[in-house]
């Protein structure tokens, strides 16, 4: 295979994967949520919840798929009224995954709308329920604009 068809086919898309996060958190903030039907790893129909950002500029990837993992951390920070995450901030991060199609999963790192850092048990299907934590970040830094020098007339 040639790797540039890959990479064309990869970058064209409006879904995010953990590859582009380069090993770093990102801070993204919550546009909306759609709950849709997809085939799962093994072509399976599934329902899944995709989340879309609202402050990412095209051509970047705006839409996020999760999974059971990343919707109870979202729940755990911020309710289970899902219209009620929308305009909240969440930090992501890659994390190795032998799952997922690249090897990287995105997961959820916390959030800088939470007032503290939260603690929960995670339990999923075929796997031993485990304290996950979630932290209070720091919201992204802002450059400052810059200052336009005023040129005085004469």
């Amino acid at each position: 295979m040639d790797i540039r068809d890959y990479l064309a086919r990869a970058t064209k898309t409006d879904y995010m994967d953990a590859a582009l996060f380069r090993g770093q958190r990102v801070t993204k903030t919550i546009e909306s949520w759609q709950e849709v039907e997809m085939t799962d790893m093994d072509d399976k129909p599934a329902q899944k919840i995709i989340i879309t950002f609202g402050d990412v500029l095209p051509p970047n990837p705006r839409k996020w798929i999760t999974c059971k993992e990343t919707l109870l951390c979202l729940q755990a920070m911020f309710g289970n009224e899902t219209n009620e995450w929308v305009g909240k901030r969440v930090t992501l991060y890659p994390k190795p995954e032998k799952k997922s199609e690249s090897g990287v999963a995105i997961r959820v790192f916390g959030s800088p709308d939470i007032e503290r850092d939260v603690t929960f048990t995670l339990k999923l299907k075929r796997r031993k329920p485990r304290d996950v934590q979630l932290r209070k970040t720091q919201p992204p830094n802002r450059a400052p604009a810059p200052q336009r020098e005023s040129r005085g007339e004469g």
